[in-house]
């Protein structure tokens, strides 16, 4: 569980900060390869200073084949996730079973909850992008260089098939499992024959519950 990691108000915070944060630093694939980003609760990360936007997770340039998969976010300043800086190439990011809600909430201009670089940096299922009001929900480059923007009331199956478009209910602003009600319980992929790991941050099996 990870919350308000960008909060500070030193004059020597920098304005570039995520509440997980990967970063290359030359080669092909930087520093970092292979990585996997699971089982994480990330809340409250909104920065307490005028110029500090924090991500929720954000993958920089240069950063290898990447695994983000079964996390909750609620009520981080700028983008959920953010792979916008990375272009190593097709299918690098295998994004998962992510809950992402109130993203963006400081309506940092070319924001949005997700923003990625193109469109087939990710493989992608049975994420949720959701918000209490409409805005920018993705944000990628075409083709030709420009950006394109998903607004939340669209369609977004027009990125994402499996995507689930509700609020995930989770039980509280501080504790992001789902409630009874919510209506993402069944909703998941089993990710276990895929990746070689099923179970969720309590340790139980996670299959499509």
């Amino acid at each position: 569980t990870i919350s308000r990691t960008c909060n500070s108000i030193s004059q020597y915070m920098n304005g570039d900060c995520g509440a997980i944060q990967l970063t290359g630093a030359g080669g092909q694939y930087g520093s970092i390869s292979g990585a996997v980003i699971r089982n994480n609760m990330i809340y409250d990360n909104v920065g307490l200073r005028s110029d500090i936007k924090p991500a929720g997770i954000k993958i920089d340039g240069g950063v290898g084949p990447t695994v983000i998969a079964n996390n909750s976010l609620r009520n981080i300043a700028a983008a959920c996730l953010d792979t916008n800086e990375n272009s190593v190439g097709i299918g690098n990011f295998k994004v998962y079973n992510n809950a992402l809600y109130l993203c963006n909430t400081a309506l940092v201009g070319g924001q949005a909850y997700i923003k990625l670089n193109l469109l087939t940096d990710w493989v992608r299922s049975n994420n949720t992008y959701w918000g209490d009001t409409n805005g920018d929900a993705i944000k990628y480059r075409n083709a030709s260089g420009g950006t394109v923007s998903i607004l939340r009331d669209q369609i977004i199956s027009q990125f994402e098939s499996s995507a689930v478009q509700q609020n995930p209910q989770f039980i509280s602003s501080n504790n992001l499992h789902l409630s009874s009600l919510s209506g993402l319980i069944g909703r998941g992929i089993n990710l276990l024959s895929m990746l070689s790991f099923g179970n969720d941050i309590d340790g139980q099996a996670r299959g499509a519950n």
